[in-house]
């Protein structure tokens, strides 16, 4: 075990103060309870080296050194906590990102009293959440390792760690007091307070109907480019930058950045160039602070491509969603600044990304080849986090279209117990669904014939009735099972007449051939190259197609919960649909878990239409742990190849 964040906060605090503060002090100062804070100083006397944690009745806590520390300057006597990893990280970062510094993997691993391998999987870290999405390079020579970038690039990157690292490790959201908090503490509070006031008071915006999210990041946004501006640096001139910024000036929302670009100028008494209020002036759209008119002249634009969507979405899941003019006019309002964002290497972070994909699973990876394949005539490849937005908008569609279901809560204490899982269920399911409550006494005498859904806090038998076991509390687990169960038992769920256990798809796009179990790849990029070197020989792929599966990679992780990956390309690049299914013989680091089992999966143009039945059917085998086991690790190649109805004389 390790420090947390306040508590690396608090050490830091005590450090620099030469007098003794009070328990209550440091409560007050960072927002917790007297309890927690005695929690914290108990867990900090461990873990801060040369260091006694002195506590005086009455007067409070002091940090002292040791003797033979008197002599280390402050710099050095910070460094002698020990970091958790995400707070090594945000350092590492820091001194790349805000002093230029030139690291070394030695140096660092003594700073901060860790193995070269840990600081080397920092950097991947690093890498895969600023770095790559900034387009900043990193530079190794024999001084270490330094970063190379453009003055937008490097302002991306530090937006980017905004996002990363000043946010509550224990909440989606962020107040804003926090969020000002954790902003000033980078970049000064004149600064910050300057753009916050800025954006706040022009009546040239509306900000009331603005979700959260799109401020805080336009506030991130506007913070840094003062902060670089401050320190004397300016978004590049780039070749024909006066014809781009005449272009950028007729636009109205011009002329709402170049009026508080001008308020923070004057508060923090610096000069902005033409570029800069350019700059700012995308970063106004891309967060969708536009006006009337910048909306109307770009949605027009952008109508064919929304119908062309929801063509496909209709097509692929089979449902309609033509006649749905809600879905229609939110997609168009949409996709005109999600399009605005991508064309311009803007990139916002959905808060509700991970909730979404695990939550939607299905409904997300439809979404994402519907959207890759319009995408392809752009040569764009979309971030994950955009597509989760596109998916909130189909998901709303789907439960307008469905028909009232009737559920019913079951507990053996009764009433009580089971209004407070009814209540957190109607938060969570589609208001015209009836929630009822019952005890697992009554339930024995009740008719359940028009009942669609069970969910109980005890073990029941029911047949024919799906049943969703919960705790009596209904954690944020138990929410994902049930929107989960409910999606595929109500909403995914086609007319087909086919067994729920039958692979149809599977069986013709997987030959026994391209069944591997006995694998030792060490990276995701080594299984990625080598398994689509195969393909291509066998005359499956054309080549670029492992380029294009990396690139999809870097744009958001195709690996999951259950350490499963489902890799895939531009059906562009595909001659023959197939799925190459690779067991490895230890864990690989894919994105954002340790993968054992990678499907790759290649489909053409024409077996996109498919895509629905065939991830269906994957994940009937991957969906939770006891599948994977049954299918993959506690399975042979030809049991495998058995079960999904291969030939068995193999």
């Amino acid at each position: 075990m390790s420090l947390n964040e306040r508590q690396q906060f608090i050490c830091d605090y005590l450090i620099t103060q030469n007098t003794y503060k009070t328990v209550s002090e440091l409560a007050s100062r960072f927002r917790v309870s007297t309890r927690t804070i005695h929690s914290d100083l108990n867990q900090i006397q461990f873990y801060v080296k040369g260091y006694e944690l002195i506590k005086k009745p009455g007067a409070g806590v002091i940090l002292k050194k040791e003797q033979n520390e008197k002599s280390k300057n402050h710099h050095e006597q910070c460094n002698d906590i020990i970091f958790n990893s995400k707070e090594r990280q945000r350092r590492i970062a820091k001194k790349l990102l805000f002093n230029g510094e030139t690291i070394s993997i030695q140096n660092l691993a003594n700073e901060f009293f860790v193995s070269k391998t840990s600081i080397a999987n920092d950097l991947k870290v690093l890498s895969k959440d600023i770095f790559v999405p900034a387009q900043i390079q990193l530079i190794k020579s024999k001084k270490g390792t330094k970063i190379y970038s453009t003055e937008s690039q490097l302002q991306t990157g530090l937006i980017l760690y905004n996002e990363l690292f000043l946010k509550d490790n224990t909440s989606i959201y962020l107040t804003k007091r926090e969020f000002m908090r954790y902003l000033s503490e980078q970049y000064g509070k004149v600064i910050v307070q300057s753009c916050y006031d800025a954006l706040v008071n022009t009546k040239l915006l509306d900000i009331s109907n603005k979700y959260d999210f799109y401020f805080n990041n336009l506030l991130s946004s506007f913070v840094v480019l003062s902060y670089r501006v401050s320190l004397g640096y300016h978004i590049e001139e780039i070749p024909n930058n006066n014809l781009i910024v005449n272009e950028v000036k007729k636009l109205p929302i011009w002329i709402v950045a170049n009026d508080l670009i001008n308020t923070v100028s004057r508060k923090i008494n610096c000069k902005f160039t033409q570029s800069d209020i350019s700059y700012f002036t995308k970063q106004l759209i891309a967060n969708r602070f536009e006006n009337g008119t910048v909306n109307l002249e770009l949605s027009k634009k952008f109508e064919p491509m929304v119908n062309r969507l929801i063509d496909k979405m209709s097509a692929y899941l089979y449902v309609d969603f033509q006649n749905d003019k809600k879905l229609k006019k939110d997609l168009l309002s949409h996709i005109t600044f999600m399009m605005f964002r991508l064309k311009n290497g803007i990139h916002i972070k959905n808060p509700l990304l991970y909730q979404i994909k695990d939550e939607f699973r299905l409904l997300f990876d439809i979404t994402r080849i519907a959207l890759e394949q319009e995408l392809q005539s752009e040569k764009i490849i979309p971030f994950e986090d955009e597509v989760a937005f596109l998916v909130i908008y189909f998901q709303g569609s789907l439960d307008r279209q469905r028909r009232s279901r009737r559920i019913l809560i079951v507990c053996p204490n009764g009433f009580a117990t089971s209004e407070l899982v009814a209540n957190r269920v109607r938060q969570i399911l589609p208001p015209l669904d009836i929630v009822e409550v019952t005890s697992t006494h009554t339930l024995e005498n009740s008719n359940l014939e028009d009942i669609d859904l069970l969910i109980s806090t005890v073990p029941l038998k029911v047949e024919n009735k799906k049943c969703v076991l919960v705790s009596p509390l209904m954690n944020d687990e138990d929410v994902s099972k049930i929107s989960k169960i409910y999606n595929e038992s109500f909403v995914y769920r086609n007319n087909s007449k086919e067994k729920e256990d039958s692979f149809n798809n599977l069986k013709e796009l997987i030959s026994f051939d391209f069944i591997d179990f006995n694998s030792n790849y060490s990276t995701m990029e080594e299984v990625i190259i080598d398994i689509c070197q195969r393909l291509e020989k066998k005359d499956y792929i054309l080549p670029g197609y492992a380029d294009s599966v990396l690139k999809r990679e870097e744009r958001g992780g195709t690996d999951l919960n259950t350490h499963v990956a489902i890799p895939h390309g531009n059906p562009k690049l595909v001659k023959q649909s197939v799925i190459y299914v690779c067991r490895n013989n230890f864990g690989i680091k894919w994105n954002t878990y340790t993968v054992r089992v990678i499907l790759l999966l290649c489909l053409t143009e024409q077996d996109i239409k498919n895509a629905k039945e065939i991830l269906k059917e994957l994940y009937m085998i991957i969906e939770n742990k006891e599948q994977v086991d049954k299918f993959f690790l506690k399975s042979t190649k030809s049991m495998f190849y058995s079960m999904i109805g291969g030939n068995s004389h193999y």
